[in-house]
């Protein structure tokens, strides 16, 4: 867990490393957790969307975008997300299952 005082300085560490791998989902995943950590969930959702150019195959940047549009209020578009990420991750149920747990009652 990173302690608040600690997030700056891991937000930067995160950019570094960017900087020399940009092609890393991982790295834009934590950048994204470490933002909504901060509350910059506007920033997160760059980061999360990033990350799922990188492998639009992997469910976790869904997940996470999702639940950052939901904290600024952008329910429609977490929807969309959490629909698009059960679309694209083909051959894992479970993950598939996940992020069907995120949908609304009624959505599809």
């Amino acid at each position: 867990m990173i302690e608040a005082d600690q997030s700056s300085e891991a937000v930067s560490r995160t950019g570094e490393f960017l900087e020399e791998n940009p092609y890393s989902q991982d790295a834009q995943k934590l950048l994204g957790e470490i933002l909504m950590f901060r509350e910059e969930n506007e920033k997160a959702i760059s980061a999360f969307r990033k990350a799922i150019g990188l492998n639009r195959q992997s469910p976790v940047p869904y997940r996470n975008l999702g639940l950052a549009l939901r904290a600024v209020g952008d329910e429609s578009g977490a929807q969309q997300v959490f629909r698009r990420g059960i679309s694209e991750v083909v051959g894992d149920e479970y993950s598939r299952s996940l992020l069907r747990s995120y949908l609304l009652p009624g959505e599809t």
